[in-house]
């Protein structure tokens, strides 16, 4: 049995782009060799027509050209994309959205043990990138252990839009001489820079930028954060929450280049 991913339709040539036309990208196409791919459009699923006006994300809310505010639509059309996700039990999602095309690796590193976690990470991280060498960021999700004691649990939480969110942490290494990371800067870069977009759209969202001597396989990529969401105390709700928000960051960064 092949294992299942999710595709956004318009990479496998169908014309469900704003303008009617497609990304038809062979590459993505090819990996029906190897792979059970399951097409999606979140965009039509949220009932938008085809063609339809461009739209962007202002304030945390995804307003048309025109100035209509399609947010419902978009948030209904990735819930069901999720929703398709979560049933197909895919553990790779490659998404196109907002022009970023995603991969989504949900193995398990720290499985027998978290000893060796990053080791087994950065044998997964060397795959994707050799796979897919146009790869600009990796993005190594966790949530914080926030424990001052033994019957204590920090929970970071911030109110956004009126609803709980589970506050963010960057963590960008360094390198004292022994790390082989000449290029560490690159990597705080890109952490001030995501920082500073979610502290504009979503003002206490994100903790301050944690830099010190880590390595966290960022010697793989200049463009590979490690990204705290929340802690142990944080309920899923506010974590996903969250990951949204995150999403959202990212998007409006690379939209501003």
């Amino acid at each position: 049995m092949k294992t299942k991913i999710i595709v956004s339709a318009c990479l496998l040539g169908e014309n469900c782009k704003y303008n009617g036309g497609n990304n038809k990208c062979d590459d993505i196409i090819a990996l029906a060799e190897k792979f059970e791919i399951i097409p999606v459009c979140p965009e039509c699923f949220g009932g938008l027509p085809i063609p339809r006006v461009p739209s962007e994300i202002k304030d945390g809310r995804v307003y048309s050209k025109t100035g209509e505010d399609l947010t419902d639509a978009f948030l209904s059309g990735a819930e069901q994309t999720l929703y398709i996700a979560q049933e197909a039990h895919a553990p790779c999602a490659v998404l196109k959205e907002n022009g970023i095309g995603v991969i989504h690796d949900t193995t398990l590193h720290d499985d027998p043990s978290y000893k060796g976690s990053y080791q087994r990470s950065a044998v997964t991280i060397k795959k994707h990138l050799k796979e897919n060498p146009t790869i600009k960021i990796c993005l190594d999700i966790h949530r914080d252990a926030i424990e001052p004691s033994e019957t204590e649990i920090i929970k970071p939480t911030a109110v956004i839009d009126g609803k709980k969110a589970a506050q963010i942490m960057i963590i960008s290494g360094c390198d004292d001489g022994s790390m082989n990371m000449p290029d560490f800067f690159e990597n705080l870069r890109f952490a001030a820079a995501l920082a500073n977009e979610m502290q504009t759209l979503y003002p206490g969202l994100c903790r301050p930028v944690l830099f010190d001597y880590r390595k966290y396989n960022m010697d793989l990529s200049t463009g590979l954060l490690l990204i705290e969401i929340g802690s142990t105390g944080n309920t899923l709700e506010e974590a996903q929450y969250s990951a949204e928000l995150l999403a959202n960051a990212i998007v409006s960064l690379f939209a501003g280049e």
